[in-house]
């Protein structure tokens, strides 16, 4: 067995059956197809030869197949799971999320766009650049009339984004965040999550933060969500129903289930709409090891003296392990006069139904 511990699944080797794929050439005599399971830093290499070994040119590939002369090469269909993770060591909140993905690239203007599709009245969004300790973040902030913040129920805003002409992943990631904030506040107020009255969160500058969280997301192609350990917070915060406790009372019923550090920090860290989002689109476990591709830094709105009010965002592809290895396909046809032993494998027709190990 390989270091990489690849392990065929059985049965190792069998003939394809049926007719062709459209996207897969006609067969030529005898087609085999062999399932692998491999990390996802394999190279699969030129035309006539199969060489599977880490990306890096100067490491030794761990198994190299030449394949007949004459025969087709092999293929492989493979694709990376590209990955989001809030590095919330300040907390987040809704601006900060949007902040941190237009750092990531998602254009303003493509945002703005978006967001002229809801009937939220007249607004103004700016994404400006700010120093936090050194660190440069973004900015985003929404400046709306006083007359233009309307409470909202949550089947109200549902039946607003349901209606708007929002690309459908945006529609679902965005309701989604609504349904579950609107679960946690019905269980604090003991009604029905449609039956949810939105205060703060019914404000157009709530909905921005949430639809534009969407937008960021759909846009970067984000599969899946991981977020650090939150910090609380402590005090009090006011709020539409009075004084409250810091972490509000919907913020708690939102976590439940991910790793927070009650008392840590001075103010509210983390809202409920920077709850409703990471209890939506984020997975409670451990991020995973990833290959870092971009971040970028959403600012939030006050000046901490003990950590930069900020929130990272770092957009990566998960590194394979063993644990999260992916099954994919090589095919290749090979002429009938083949050895077959000669590459470790059985000829179409006897291949056995025991699992084998690659060798």
């Amino acid at each position: 067995m390989q270091s990489w511990a690849a392990e065929v699944e059985p049965p190792a080797l069998r003939p394809l059956t049926g007719a062709a794929r459209a996207d897969h050439p006609a067969p030529r005599d005898d087609t085999i197809r062999i399932d692998l399971v491999v990390p996802s830093d394999l190279a699969f290499c030129e035309p006539g030869e199969l060489v599977i070994g880490k990306r890096n040119r100067d490491a030794d590939p761990i198994k190299k197949l030449d394949l007949p002369a004459g025969g087709n090469s092999g293929y492989v269909t493979r694709r990376s799971m590209k990955v989001l993770y809030f590095d919330a060591f300040a907390g987040i909140s809704g601006d900060m999320a949007v902040g941190a993905l237009l750092a990531l690239g998602l254009p303003l203007d493509h945002l703005r766009q978006a967001l002229s599709q809801l009937p939220l009245g007249e607004y103004l969004i700016t994404a400006t650049p700010q120093q936090v300790h050194g660190i440069t973040g973004t900015k985003f902030q929404v400046q709306v009339a006083a007359a233009g913040q309307t409470h909202r129920s949550f089947r109200d805003i549902r039946q607003m984004l349901d209606g708007s002409t929002l690309e459908p992943a945006v529609k679902q990631c965005a309701i989604g965040i609504f349904a579950k904030l609107a679960e946690a506040e019905g269980r604090i107020h003991a009604v029905q999550p449609d039956e949810v009255q939105f205060h703060e969160i019914g404000a157009v500058d709530s909905i921005i933060d949430i639809v534009g969280t969407a937008l960021g997301i759909v846009w970067l192609g984000a599969e899946r969500v991981y977020v650090s350990p939150l910090p609380l917070g402590t005090g009090l915060v006011q709020s539409q129903h009075g004084t409250l406790p810091v972490p509000a009372p919907a913020t708690v019923e939102l976590l439940r289930g991910f790793v927070t550090h009650p008392v840590d920090g001075e103010g509210e860290l983390v809202t409920p709409t920077g709850a409703a989002i990471i209890a939506s689109l984020a997975s409670p476990e451990r991020v995973p090891a990833l290959r870092l591709q971009a971040s970028g830094y959403g600012a939030g709105q006050r000046r901490l003296t003990d950590r930069p009010n900020l929130l990272r965002a770092i957009l990566g592809q998960l590194v394979a392990s063993i644990e999260r290895d992916d099954v994919i396909v090589i095919e290749t046809n090979i002429p009938s006069c083949t050895n077959m032993s000669s590459i470790g494998c059985s000829p179409p027709g006897r291949a056995t139904s025991t699992s084998r190990r690659c060798t």
